[in-house]
């Protein structure tokens, strides 16, 4: 796959670290990748950096599922998935924040002859994750266990405000049926989601969720 790369940087040897950071990747078949930010190398690595894409679903799924299948029986995909991130790493352990969309998506299969048409999606992203205990087995010290703290990077919290995010499908289509699904409506928080209540009507009977 062709690839073009443009990386910028200035190294800073007094802090041990890198500024000015920014990096794009453009693959001409697949879409582009592209991020920024700074970062220190140190016994304690840290970065701050903004990511973002924007690659194409069919080209994506290809490049390591289907290069063996043969054209009649491999899973047709349609769409594009935009993602913009920023993703922070301390000595508290690793964040990120952002958004995942998915727009025009279909996908259909010739084997099972099974369809998906019309799916966008707008996913809220925020995971939080702990370091690593240090050598030897230790606990790090910088993060408390979850009965000393519910605050603490992996936690839950049910308080916290939450982040809308949306999944809509237009039509599932299978050999024995047809379901025009409701659109769904996803609650993000950190690290965890939840769908609101939906109903769903199958074979003229109405199921709620």
């Amino acid at each position: 796959v062709p690839l073009n790369a443009e990386i910028s940087g200035r190294y800073d040897a007094a802090a041990s670290g890198v500024d000015g950071l920014s990096a794009s990747f453009v693959l001409p078949a697949l879409g582009e990748v592209h991020a920024s930010g700074s970062a220190r190398l140190g016994p304690a690595p840290s970065f701050r950096i903004k990511a973002g894409g924007h690659l194409g679903i069919e080209p994506l799924y290809s490049l390591y599922s289907q290069s063996g299948a043969p054209p009649e029986s491999r899973m047709r995909l349609d769409g594009d998935i935009v993602a913009e991130f920023d993703v922070n790493k301390d000595q508290g352990g690793m964040s990120i924040d952002g958004r995942v969309i998915v727009d025009g998506a279909s996908a259909e299969s010739p084997a099972t002859k099974t369809a998906v048409q019309g799916m966008k999606a707008e996913l809220p992203v925020h995971l939080r994750l702990a370091p690593r205990p240090s050598a030897g087995g230790a606990k790090n010290s910088a993060v408390p266990s979850s009965a000393e703290n519910s605050g603490a990077a992996g936690a839950v919290n049910a308080n916290e405000p939450a982040d809308r995010g949306s999944l809509q499908i237009k039509e599932i289509r299978t050999p024995s049926v047809t379901l025009q699904p409701p659109a769904l409506v996803i609650l993000g928080r950190t690290n965890a989601y939840r769908v609101e209540p939906f109903a769903i009507e199958v074979f003229g009977s109405r199921i709620e969720m």
